[in-house]
């Protein structure tokens, strides 16, 4: 042999020893990236959400417009968002790996075109035929062979079972790309040690069948410092679909992290993102479903529908329930959850069933053009700080303009709500700054009802909120109870509880329905457990003046009626719903309400004379109801509780 030869084949050896030790380190650095613990497992200084919205009560002086009430040490409004850019890192880290594997490919392609040459990076990983085998299902997942930037060879494998873990689903999603499904099979329950990530836009998990019963498949938070099971806010995200499955947080096995992320963590830099059917409950971290914002506030037009949340978070078993204490029998404040956070501007949140949050049922970020619709909130077994909260300047600088809040139903069926519908930063805490108020937003037709031993603080508050319009809302059958606790602010009483209750001078240029108390509110969530009105009672305090539905064929408009009456007088029955409560009228037209009109033709003339009463009460706003209140005979259930008393 030639002494040129043999340099050759030197030459060609050595060039595929540094083959093999590239193939050799990119399998490793793949396999490193993808079975390391991923971000949403670990700790991060500051949660999203939390930081805002425990801000009010920081450091810096502000004066108070009521006098004789406290100020408090306050900072400027904070959100920060070093989640974000760290788990955009990790996957940006990911995509890298990705890309190394196809370069080594097509390097050993050049030279070994005869033989086929899978993604030997990826199967160090995970062995695809291993995952995929056993049965067979018309769904469609990507096989890593002949897989090159420009082409995708698919196989009809099974949904996957509970022998997959997130690793397995991670790989799926990851390199299969844009509108991958990953279908998981009925029943299968797969343990989690890391978090799923989606990667590209139009990805689905789901389960075969879409099921809406247990059939669904459990995921299961298993990490020792796991918090996240899915995490769908990265920037290619849009479109996303997370449906019928079903996400244990496992907080009560695992317990509490205190810096954890929420339980599925979606949104970000997208448009269009759908979680529906999912049942999730026991976040170890603040939050069941959030939906992140996302940089620039890009997020918009997510659905989140028909899911049941809930329980979330750990309501502390002490009256003081905001102040530290040593380690004894109490829950320590603070380890309480959300049960849907919404910072996606233009999104939908309808006829979810969010059960035993016990920080906020749904918590409103702004999110400005939104729509909260036909939820059900209720307290069960655990006590809540707030039903549905509006209380949060950050991140769109308080701006609830659009937003609308509509026939949502609250419950109170054995535990305390401490609020209802919660409206403005001064509810939740003690910054009176003009420049943190939030603005705008609509709630309207809500319905609060307490059943067996449960109570409201509060149906509605507003405080540290301008520009507000609350109309509609039927508050007749909640029953009202607590009262204050040593963590409430010194000489700032909070109010007797009851149904309505507003602090004119934090609340400028907003419309209220009428029947609301004028007090100074600061600080209300800090009331505790106490005594039980009855419901009779509750609803005599009231008083006054009731608006009504008169009945009409539904070709022809809806007309107003009023009936005025005294405390503890008769209220009308057989309504068709409740539009909300109405400020009393002077004396003089009391006895000109008490004739009713028996004819439609004498319409126009009740017509007439609302506008009349209206023009000599200006601050009575009459409101026209609709059908969507659901109640058919709101009274019905205040006659049974004044006999039962």
């Amino acid at each position: 042999m030639s002494s040129s030869t043999m340099e050759r084949q030197r030459n060609r050896a050595g060039r595929r020893a540094s083959r093999g030790v590239l193939k050799l380190t990119v399998a490793l650095v793949a396999t490193a990236l993808l079975t390391a613990p991923l971000p949403c497992a670990e700790a991060f200084p500051t949660l999203r959400g939390v930081s805002a919205r425990r801000s009010s009560i920081l450091a810096r002086p502000a004066t108070r417009s009521v006098p004789g009430t406290p100020s408090r040490s306050l900072g400027p409004q904070f959100y920060q968002d070093e989640e974000d850019r760290e788990i955009q890192s990790r996957i940006d880290t990911m995509a890298a790996a990705a890309m190394a594997s196809h370069i080594a490919k097509k390097k050993a392609r050049a030279t070994e075109s005869a033989e086929k040459i899978r993604m030997r990076a990826l199967d160090e990983v995970v062995d695809f035929d291993a995952i995929l085998s056993g049965n067979v299902s018309n769904d469609t997942i990507i096989d890593g062979s002949e897989m090159d930037a420009t082409t995708k060879v698919s196989r009809t494998p099974t949904c996957l079972g509970s022998w997959v873990t997130d690793v397995d689903i991670n790989k799926l999603f990851h390199y299969g790309g844009a509108n991958t499904t990953v279908t998981l099979c009925p029943r299968a329950t797969i343990n989690l040690t890391n978090t799923i990530f989606f990667t590209a836009a139009g990805q689905v998990l789901t389960t075969a069948g879409n099921p809406t019963d247990d059939a669904r498949a459990r995921l299961v938070v298993t990490g020792a410092q796991q918090s996240c099971a899915i995490y769908g806010a990265c920037d290619q995200c849009s479109n996303i679909v997370v449906s019928s499955i079903q996400v244990l947080g496992q907080r009560d096995v695992l317990g509490y992290l205190s810096n954890g992320f929420a339980l599925l963590e979606l949104g970000g830099m997208t448009n269009g993102q759908i979680v529906r059917n999912v049942k999730a409950s026991e976040p170890r971290g603040w939050s069941v479903v959030h939906a992140i914002e996302g940089t620039n506030l890009v997020c918009s037009n997510m659905l989140i529908e028909n899911n049941q949340i809930g329980p979330s978070g750990n309501a502390p078993n002490t009256g003081l329930q905001f102040r530290r204490r040593a380690v004894d029998a109490t829950i320590a404040p603070g380890q309480w959850a959300d049960g849907i956070s919404l910072a996606c501007k233009g999104s939908m949140v309808r006829n979810n069933v969010v059960t035993d949050a016990t920080d906020g049922g749904i918590v409103i970020f702004g999110a400005p053009g939104s729509l909260i619709t036909g939820n059900t909130i209720q307290s069960v077994t655990r006590r809540a700080l707030g039903g549905i909260n509006a209380v949060d300047y950050a991140p769109f600088a308080g701006n609830y303009s659009g937003t609308v809040v509509e026939n949502n139903h609250l419950i109170t069926n054995g535990q305390m709500m401490k609020v209802g519908v919660a409206i403005g930063g001064m509810i939740w805490g003690s910054d009176n700054r003009t420049a943190s108020r939030g603005h705008f937003g609509t709630f309207r037709y809500n319905t609060f009802t307490s059943l067996n031993d449960g109570y409201f603080g509060y149906s509605i508050a507003v405080a540290g909120h301008e520009n507000a319009t609350v109309i509609g809302n039927n508050v007749l059958l909640g029953r009202f109870g607590g009262g204050p606790s040593p963590a409430c602010i010194p000489d700032s009483t909070i109010p007797t509880p009851q149904a309505l209750v507003r602090d004119s001078w934090t609340t400028p240029g907003s419309s209220l329905q009428a029947g609301f108390n004028d007090t100074p509110l600061v600080f209300l969530i800090c009331s505790q457990p106490g005594v039980i009105q009855p419901l009779s009672a509750s609803v005599d305090k009231l008083g006054a003046a009731f608006v009504r539905l008169v009945e009409k064929p539904e070709t022809e408009a809806a007309e107003v009626d009023v009936l005025v009456e005294k405390r503890g007088g008769q209220i009308w029955r057989g309504t068709k719903g409740f539009a909300g409560v109405a400020q009393e009228r002077p004396a003089k037209t009391v006895e000109a309400t008490k004739t009713q009109p028996t004819r439609r033709s004498t319409l126009k003339r009740k017509r007439e004379e609302v506008e009349k009463s209206q023009d000599e009460v200006p601050h009575a706003k009459v409101t026209p109801i609709v059908s969507r209140i659901g109640f058919e005979n709101p009274f019905g259930l205040l006659e049974r509780a004044k006999r039962d008393r």
